[in-house]
């Protein structure tokens, strides 16, 4: 089903989008933690600084009250410094505070008293940040034998207000910073699916069975990969195609040529040997011969489509040995007319579990073939090794040219060498066995050397009864 060019337009845009929307959430989550990893860090460092200030603050002017001992509470108060806010104070008996004397006006909430009273109560010092950007300390001196409550309040606005500008230009920096982020990101996304675009359009075509494309080169490996994976899918195409042009035209040859002599022998019956009993009879075994030969091949192709179709197969459990004998049993009068020694050499009750008809496709080929290529004799063993079996099936032919080891297996391939006897074969036999023997995963393979023959072999595990 070739798609059409709206649901090609929403799938690019759907990749597209996809995309971008990932990378937008990842820039998003890493925006809002670095914002609250700085927001956390500068309220640290806020606190920090206000701390410190206002222990300065505190100690100073503890230091100084302990050091003027002839100043009294009201000159001392008066002699410090505009940036502190001091005074000295009695605990009131409705849990407040009654300031005495300060060098500026003081108002605290009546919570803030309540626990200052609180605290000075039970002999602990209190510091608190006030809600008006101030800071409070509240504490119990002794001098001179006599005790009295010092409450010190700082204004730390200066420092809070450096903090909210801090934030500021830290929010207007990140926003900055996420804007080229986004801009990056949306660049590098069309870049990204640019390539992708281009390997759906090679999809498309590959549809249309047009495999002339050109892809377009990347420098991300992912793309790399995509394009080397259409590229290898469309050399497997093009090989494919070949081949079916190649295997019809074989097909068309294979049936033309029988069809041509059972037309030809049939007319020769009419015309010319229609009363010679002899005559007539060697051209209606012609005829049959042709006929045998169509429908050899018609099954060869039959049996070779449904094993690449893979359909599955019924598995059963069968005597092997038995299998290999029936099968030799249906060689005999052509194995005696060509004067071929044949041994055997097989073990007993060998049982296999597999597909019994496809099995015997692929020993009666490899027999069959051997038959063809043998000058004097073929041997055939069945063997165990360790565990596994390996059939054999041995010729003392020509063998198989080096060149063409590769290529045996694949439909109608002839190699140099050609079979010393004239009987026909349909050129699928192989092809036939591999697909067999590769559904089944079996082992299999061809050891050959020049002028002495080939033995074709394959090889499955034990079964277990």
């Amino acid at each position: 089903m070739v798609i059409n060019s709206i649901m090609k337009k929403k799938i690019k845009n759907s990749i597209k989008t996809s995309i971008f929307v990932k990378m937008l959430s990842m820039m998003l989550a890493f925006i809002v933690f670095i914002l609250i990893a700085g927001i956390f860090s500068f309220k640290t460092m806020l606190e920090k600084t206000i701390y410190n200030k206002s222990n300065d603050a505190i100690n100073n002017c503890i230091s100084l009250f302990y050091l003027e001992d002839d100043m009294s509470l009201d000159e001392y108060i008066s002699n410090l410094p505009n940036d502190y806010q001091v005074a000295y104070f009695n605990l009131s008996d409705d849990y407040g505070i009654d300031i005495l004397a300060s060098n500026k006006e003081i108002n605290l909430s009546k919570q803030v008293q309540s626990k200052i009273w609180s605290s000075l109560k039970v002999e602990s010092n209190y510091f608190e940040f006030l809600s008006n950007k101030h800071s409070c300390f509240a504490t119990t001196v002794i001098k001179n034998d006599n005790t009295y409550n010092l409450l010190i309040v700082l204004n730390i606005s200066k420092e809070i207000n450096y903090f909210f500008q801090f934030i500021l230009i830290f929010i207007a920096i990140s926003l900055a910073v996420s804007t080229v982020f986004g801009l990056l990101t949306l660049i590098w996304t069309k870049k990204i699916i640019l390539p992708i675009n281009q390997a759906s359009d090679s999809l498309e075509e590959i549809q249309r069975q047009n495999y002339n494309i050109q892809l377009k080169k990347s420098n991300y490996l992912e793309i790399q990969r995509l394009n080397l994976a259409i590229e290898g899918l469309i050399a497997n195409l093009n090989e494919s195609n070949n081949l079916d042009k190649d295997i019809l035209a074989n097909i068309s040859h294979e049936f033309k040529t029988p069809l041509t002599l059972i037309k030809s022998y049939a007319e020769m019956i009419i015309d010319f040997s229609g009363d010679d009993k002899e005559l007539r009879e060697s051209h209606l075994n012609t005829i049959i011969s042709e006929s045998d030969h169509l429908t050899s091949l018609v099954n060869d192709v039959l049996s070779l489509s449904r094993a690449e179709a893979r359909v599955e197969a019924r598995i059963t459990r069968f005597n092997f040995t038995e299998l290999i004998r029936s099968t030799i049993n249906s060689f005999d009068a052509l194995i005696s007319k060509e004067n071929i020694e044949l041994k055997l050499d097989l073990i007993n009750d060998v049982y296999m579990e597999a597909n019994y008809k496809q099995i015997c496709e692929v020993v009666y080929n490899l027999i069959s073939n051997a038959i063809h290529y043998a000058k004097t004799k073929i041997e055939i063993r069945l063997f165990n090794n360790k565990g596994i079996y390996r059939f054999e099936v041995s010729d003392d032919g020509p063998g198989i040219a080096k060149e063409d080891l590769d290529s045996i297996w694949n439909k109608y391939y002839r190699g140099k060498n050609k079979p010393t006897m004239t009987v026909k074969g349909t050129g699928l036999g192989l092809a036939l066995v591999k697909e067999v023997l590769t559904a089944h995963n079996y082992q299999f393979g061809v050891v050959t050397l020049p002028n002495k023959g080939a033995t074709f072999y394959f090889e499955f595990k034990k079964d277990k009864i």
